[in-house]
């Protein structure tokens, strides 16, 4: 049962003084107590119960991939933004060069509505959350979480994923699901290097496994840090493996009723919605060539596609991010598939200018019946 109108009231007035104080321990000890206090009985917390028992986070790949999505919206220091996963042997541990949190992200992470992306402008190529839940994938593998921000020092619990808990010192470990992550995020940089073709500002990725002596250090570089240009390299280290790709994009425009259908909580404060479509072309390796592409909604979904390109759209995915809700019974979708046709014959037609790409353009089309 909700709590009456008076009790929403109140939880909002704590919240603005939240965001009034100065970030640090006591503006999250309040924090903590509006999550316990208030949340815990209104329904944005029951809902997501349910979202945690029906979803397929369990899937450690995309558990992965959710944390590395975090990152890639993160807010940087320099146009060199980097991700670091440092594998011991009974922890785990995040690094990226970000700006930090401030108390927008605080109320984010630790609820679980609209992510703060939307309040920084709802750019054409960042990802919006659906349900805000994005980061606690985690709790896919890890009983509990040590988030270190300063001056935001605190730990989130799977059983309460909500409230946090402040700290001075501590450190995080879960030695159960080390090293399966280990061999998830092994296979990334080996053989799946293409989950990374979207991120939109990391451009250094790197795995250090201190499991061995001396420690097995693996990296991905994507070029460039700006995704400026229409050509995108990716170099991955130690093993010296290049590919490079040839990218077509346009913005298109979505009008503001399916964009408040679709992030209902926001009504239609938007607006009609600009979101980017880019179709990539593998054109140069020192690997075998693939025979099939993909569909990515920012993270690579299940969609396979019948030839070796790489197309990133801004689907409406159901809560595993692997699928896409059924265009049949969804207006975002059906007008985003409405869409790709005549895209996929402007990159088509721009890639023939493309000397790269011209030699390879009969591999590039659908010849098959059913496969268009």
């Amino acid at each position: 049962m909700s709590k009456p109108r008076g009790i929403a009231e109140e939880r909002e007035c704590l919240l603005k003084e939240v965001r009034e104080m100065p970030p640090g321990p006591e503006a999250l000890r309040k924090l903590a107590y509006v999550r316990e206090e208030y949340d815990w009985a209104i329904l944005d917390y029951q809902a997501s119960l349910r979202i945690f028992s029906d979803t397929a986070y369990q899937d450690r790949k995309h558990f992965l991939l959710e944390l590395i999505q975090n990152a890639d919206d993160a807010q940087f220091r320099s146009d060199e933004a980097e991700l670091t996963f440092v594998i011991d042997e009974n922890s785990i541990e995040l690094r990226y060069n970000e700006k930090g949190f401030d108390v927008e992200d605080m109320i984010s992470i630790t609820g679980t509505g609209m992510s703060t992306k939307v309040g920084r402008g709802g750019q054409s190529h960042s990802f919006i959350g659906e349900k805000g839940i994005g980061f606690k994938s985690v709790f896919a593998l890890a009983s509990e979480v040590e988030i270190e921000s300063p001056p935001w020092h605190f730990v989130l619990s799977k059983e309460k994923p909500i409230i946090p808990k402040c700290l001075t010192s501590g450190t995080f470990s879960e030695d159960n699901a080390v090293r399966a992550v280990a061999d998830e995020l092994h296979r990334f940089v080996v053989g799946q290097v293409e989950s990374f073709l979207f991120l939109q500002r990391l451009s250094w990725f790197t795995l250090e496994d201190h499991r061995y002596t001396p420690a097995r250090i693996m990296s991905v570089r994507i070029e460039p840090p700006d995704r400026s240009g229409d050509t995108l390299l990716m170099s991955v280290q130690p093993n010296d493996s290049l590919r490079q790709y040839s990218l077509y994009a346009e913005d298109v425009e979505f009008p503001a009723d399916l964009v408040a259908e679709r992030w209902e909580t926001l009504g239609t404060s938007i607006g009609p919605l600009k979101r980017k479509l880019v179709v990539a072309a593998l054109v140069d390796t020192t690997e075998d060539r693939t025979t099939e592409g993909r569909l990515f909604c920012y993270l690579p979904t299940e969609v396979r596609l019948p030839v070796p390109i790489f197309l990133q759209v801004d689907g409406h995915t159901k809560a595993d991010r692997e699928r896409l809700h059924a265009p049949e019974q969804n207006r975002w979708n059906s007008y985003l598939i409405n869409l790709l046709p005549d895209f996929l014959l402007r990159a088509i037609l721009s890639w023939r200018d493309d000397s790269l790409v011209a030699q390879r353009l009969p591999d590039l089309i659908p010849t098959e019946p059913g496969t268009d």
